[in-house]
C-alpha cells in the first residue's frame, strides 16, 4: 500500500458507547485521521475490527456515505487527486 494524502478531522461532541450496549452514551473529543492509500493489489485482509469493504467509484460512492463528515473527507480526497 502506498500513502498517498493524510487527512485528519476533529470530531468535537462526538459520542461514543462503552463497551456493554446498555451503558450511556457520552461526550468525547477525538480526532480521526484517515489516509488516502494507493492499494497495490486487489486483495483485502479485514481486522476483527471490520465487518466489509467495497471498492467503487467515487459518485457512488458518496451516496452510500451516511455521515456528512465521512462526504467531507472523500471531496477532500477527490479535490487532491484531481
Amino acid at each position: 500500500m502506498q500513502i498517498v494524502y493524510r487527512y485528519s478531522l476533529d470530531a468535537e461532541g462526538a459520542t461514543h458507547r462503552g463497551i456493554a450496549a446498555d451503558t450511556e452514551p457520552i461526550e468525547v473529543e477525538k480526532t480521526v485521521t484517515f489516509f488516502l492509500a494507493r492499494s497495490l493489489t486487489e486483495e483485502v485482509k479485514l481486522s476483527q475490527e471490520h465487518t466489509g469493504f467495497h471498492w467503487g467509484r467515487f459518485d457512488e460512492v458518496a451516496t452510500l456515505l451516511c455521515h456528512h463528515d465521512l462526504r467531507s473527507v472523500l471531496v477532500s480526497a477527490d479535490r487532491f487527486l484531481q
